[in-house]
């Protein structure tokens, strides 16, 4: 695809981050001028005033601010509805962030200037400017158009950026729904001369810890997760995913918390859209879903666990094995948990 064909491809502008339905569709080109050109200065300012001063209420500002789907268009960003009915289409586009907690060599402006030119000169980039905040740095790079790859797009960008930048890419933008709020940046700078990153078939996995027959062990030989490893698993997923994904997670983190203490680690992950969301949806969440789950999610998005628990079983011909496992994952109806132990 030309470059001019992808800028005029539409993407969809909300009014703000509450807004479930798009004001309008927007074509990327005239969003980066828009940002270029102070469409959107007066509200910029007023909220990037407050970045340095009160991080919490620039935050909370920050979410008044219009912000685009810049990878995908769509009709809805409502959890409950399927992909299909949000009528979902990539546009070839991931939103690198850049956040200054993540990559201190951005602290200085003659650092994030040389930085913005080795962007812009990255053969994956179509534009580089600063976000609301005035710190760290936003790069649009051009992807292959297609839903289903967008995850191991974002992995191919995390290495590239990593391998040859130095820079963290941040993690919420695996989702691609994640939005990317407006901004003021006259020193916006555009590149026409980019490809989408190269994306491997298959992502590389790690090797298997050990070998052996499927193992039945008793869920109270191992240890669930503690709260602070349950948030740092979450801290892998992005926020807002799909409405069946979120029911799971909820409910796997309600299979070992209690209700108000669970809700409170979801709300610090993805925040609540309407006061009370969570705690109306602990009396529908999956009883059969077990903390598992939010394991396997998180792995998917690149979590590995640290702490595991050292346990016997028996192989399939009699004799006792021993395994590395992490956590425990509760059968609800049994009482028991379940491992491949691979």
């Amino acid at each position: 695809m030309k470059a001019e064909d992808r800028q005029s491809n539409l993407i969809s502008l909300f009014a703000d981050a509450y807004k479930q339905e798009p004001e309008e569709a927007i074509a990327l080109g005239d969003f980066l001028e828009g940002i270029e050109c102070g469409r959107w200065k007066t509200p910029v300012e007023k909220v990037r005033a407050l970045a340095s001063t009160d991080p919490e209420k620039y935050s909370k500002k920050k979410r008044d601010l219009p912000a685009v789907s810049l990878s995908v268009h769509c009709l809805s960003r409502e959890r409950e509805l399927s992909t299909e009915q949000k009528a979902v289409t990539h546009r070839g586009w991931l939103q690198a962030d850049f956040d200054l907690k993540d990559n201190p060599i951005l602290t200085k402006a003659e650092d994030r200037a040389r930085m913005r030119e080795a962007l812009l000169a990255d053969p994956h980039v179509h534009a580089v400017f600063v976000g609301p905040s005035g710190e760290g740095l936003k790069a649009v790079v051009a992807i292959p158009a297609d839903l289903d790859r967008h995850k191991d797009a974002w992995f191919a960008a995390e290495a590239h950026f990593r391998d040859v930048h130095g820079l963290t890419l941040d993690k919420a933008t695996k989702d691609p729904m994640r939005l990317c709020f407006v901004s003021y940046d006259p020193d916006l700078a555009i590149s026409e001369d980019f490809v989408p990153i190269p994306v491997p078939e298959e992502q590389p996995s790690l090797a298997p810890v050990v070998t052996s027959a499927k193992a039945k062990i008793k869920a109270s030989d191992l240890q669930p997760p503690t709260a602070e490893e349950i948030a740092k698993m979450l801290s892998h997923i992005p926020p807002r995913p799909e409405y069946e994904t979120w029911l799971k997670i909820a409910s796997a983190v309600w299979s070992v918390m209690g209700m108000l203490d669970g809700a409170r680690l979801l709300h610090q992950w993805s925040p609540e859209e309407r006061d009370g969301e969570y705690a109306s949806k602990h009396k529908a969440r999956l009883k059969q879903i077990g903390i598992g789950t939010l394991i396997h999610i998180a792995k998917e998005n690149g979590y590995r666990p640290h702490r595991q628990s050292v346990v016997t079983f028996a192989k399939a011909d009699g004799s006792q094995g021993r395994a590395e496992l992490p956590y425990a994952q509760q059968d609800n109806d049994a009482g028991r948990a379940e491992f491949f132990v691979e």
